[in-house]
């Protein structure tokens, strides 16, 4: 007697259980290891530029994986910023809700000559001054999201400068230019990979916490100076 086969409905993403589907989406839309880059397109003859970050085809299937998906897409990936200009108008541009997922910036890409008598501190002013101008154009990130290079190391020929608590790093090249040492070749996505490379990177939690405390103390200076302009 010939039995008649059971009819199932079609399996799709959307039916799968819901912790199956956040698997899938991490290995589809998370790169670990080589950082989301923001593009960037400066068009000084037009009244405005453009910045984007392109977003998964998975997100256009339907709402429901298009929020499942963005929430990992953003959450889980590391977006590189080439310079102020990208990262302002991408992050002005995006809906808060999807600003509120992002946890990872890496910034800015150091120019392709770096002098070795050069520090990083005008980048991080650079930094914070791009955070006010955010903030004044009522963009707020989470605290520990964008961070800058925090040291620098020269080991032979090689320069590396390396954000703490990531793997995040910026190699160069050091070479000989009329008599002064420049950095060439600077690599805004490459990453430490080998034990060996690894083990050229100190800890730099203290320098963290010390740039942290100060930042911490110049705003509760500007603080009590708002309180005492305020009683007069």
């Amino acid at each position: 007697m010939a039995t008649t086969p059971v009819s199932r409905p079609p399996l799709t993403l959307s039916t799968l259980p819901s912790e199956l589907r956040l698997q899938i989406y991490e290995y589809v839309l998370v790169d670990l290891n080589q950082p989301r880059r923001i593009m960037f397109k400066h068009r000084p003859h037009l009244t405005c530029s453009f910045a984007a970050v392109k977003e998964p085809p998975l997100a256009f299937v339907d709402r429901q994986i298009r929020d499942e998906a963005l929430t990992v897409f953003y959450g889980g990936n590391t977006f590189h910023c080439p310079n102020q200009s990208a990262l302002a108008y991408w992050l002005v541009r995006l809906t808060p809700e999807k600003r509120a997922l992002i946890r990872h910036i890496r910034g800015f890409q150091l120019p392709r000559e770096v002098g070795m008598n050069q520090d990083l501190y005008d980048a991080r002013k650079g930094a914070w001054q791009l955070e006010c101008a955010l903030a004044l154009a009522g963009v707020k990130l989470e605290p520990g999201v964008f961070r800058m290079p925090a040291k620098c190391r020269v080991s032979g020929t090689r320069v590396v400068w390396w954000v703490s608590c990531s793997s995040f790093v910026l190699v160069g090249t050091m070479a000989i230019d009329e008599g002064m040492q420049v950095v060439r070749k600077v690599d805004a996505s490459s990453f430490l990979k080998q034990g060996g490379d690894a083990q050229m990177v100190p800890q730099v939690d203290v320098l963290e916490a010390m740039w942290r405390a100060i930042a911490a103390s110049s705003r509760c200076i500007r603080e009590i100076r708002r309180n005492l302009e305020g009683r007069k």
